[in-house]
């Protein structure tokens, strides 16, 4: 039961990536995370569109890796977690160059998934 409930987890929380960094633009009503704005493209003067386009293509692969580690673990392969690190990786990648507090719990999430896959993951789930 445990690995059906943590493969659901990565895969939902890899899905949030996209939906994310792919809000369309409401002028009416600002989200609190501007997806459009990375503080790191904005030092080197990479245009905030080119930015967006980045940010959404590095979400989708950051969802891909979490679908295919939860699928990995569904079907108990020993894969899911390498997979998991590497989706790890990508979306701290994507949540430090686009930083905004409201994203503070997903860092947090990453964290513990790339913690767990290089250190700890319960024997039972490998």
């Amino acid at each position: 039961m445990t690995r059906i409930v943590l493969a659901a987890f990565l895969i939902a929380h890899g899905l949030l990536h996209p939906a994310i960094h792919s809000v369309p633009e409401d002028p009416n009503k600002p989200a609190p995370f501007n997806p459009n704005h990375s503080w790191a493209f904005a030092a080197v003067h990479v245009a905030d569109r080119k930015a967006r386009v980045f940010g959404v293509g590095v979400s989708w692969l950051t969802a891909l890796a979490f679908v295919a580690a939860g699928i990995a673990l569904f079907i108990q392969s020993p894969l899911w977690v390498s997979i998991a690190a590497c989706g790890a990786v990508l979306g701290l990648s994507v949540k430090a160059l686009f930083f905004h507090p409201c994203l503070i719990l997903g860092v947090l999430i990453d964290i513990g998934i790339l913690g767990a896959a290089t250190e700890v993951w319960p024997g039972s789930l490998t």
